[in-house]
């Protein structure tokens, strides 16, 4: 009986292990914790919660941003909960409403996870719903400082579906570039 095959094999789990404590996993993958009880908080998420503003040529745009906890997978596994951003926004032309989803069950800022490569990790990526023309993009927020956030936001990709020959309006109706201001 030769011992590589055994020591190929404890040396495989070993390199797995250290990837996966490595990654940040060690809060979720404890042994003998039900799914109720793997939760991965993130801290780094509540410098990005709060109602922020952008105003100009009489259009105003405000999102209200909130923490949630919510299931997280890895290849369609359930890993148990971890904390993202959702929010809701509200737009304006005049005091006429164009779309607002405040106070509404529905989300339209979803899956707001921090950036890792961002230095101070102060750019948030998340997907949006404009509620003009059922619209999906995608995008990010960078916060420049404490009251003080970048919005960019483009179409996503799988977003455009072609019917009848005609491609779908692709304008956002809410701002695609802005600069926000924090009010609470």
């Amino acid at each position: 009986m030769s011992l590589k095959p055994i020591i190929m094999k404890k040396v495989v789990i070993t390199i797995c292990t250290c990837i996966l404590v490595s990654l940040g996993f060690s809060e979720v993958f404890k042994p003998g914790m039900s799914l109720q009880d793997k939760y991965k908080k993130q801290p780094e998420l509540d410098k990005f919660v709060g109602q922020w503003e952008f105003s100009s040529q009489g259009k105003y745009f405000k999102i209200i941003l909130h923490k949630e906890k919510k299931g997280a997978k890895i290849n369609n596994q359930s890993t148990g909960y971890t904390d993202f951003i959702v929010g809701r926004h509200v737009l304006k032309t005049g005091s006429v409403i164009n779309q607002n989803s405040e106070g509404k069950s529905i989300t339209t800022i979803n899956v707001g996870v921090i950036e890792e490569k961002a230095p101070g990790k102060n750019v948030l990526n998340f997907r949006f719903w404009d509620l003009s023309n059922n619209l999906r993009g995608v995008g990010t927020m960078e916060l420049r400082d404490k009251n003080t956030l970048i919005w960019k936001l483009r179409v996503a990709e799988k977003a455009m579906v072609i019917i009848d020959g005609k491609k779908p309006d692709t304008t956002f109706a809410v701002p695609p570039s802005a600069i926000l201001t924090r009010k609470k």
